[in-house]
């Protein structure tokens, strides 16, 4: 463990998209699979994925 992780006692991931939609195919090449695969490597004990963007789309 690193010295944060051990000063909390748990390691936490915040995702936090910041993408408008007037934009297309921003996401487009997104692979969720691939961002859970990373998620899971970090060995974090939680993750807080924002699914709202400031414009209030989901």
């Amino acid at each position: 463990m690193d010295k944060t992780t051990n000063l909390l006692g748990y390691k936490r991931l915040i995702i936090d998209y910041h993408f408008s939609d007037f934009v297309p195919g921003t996401l487009a090449q997104a692979d969720a699979a691939g961002t859970v695969a990373a998620c899971l490597e970090t060995g974090a004990d939680s993750v807080l994925v924002y699914a709202k963007d400031h414009w209030g789309h989901c």
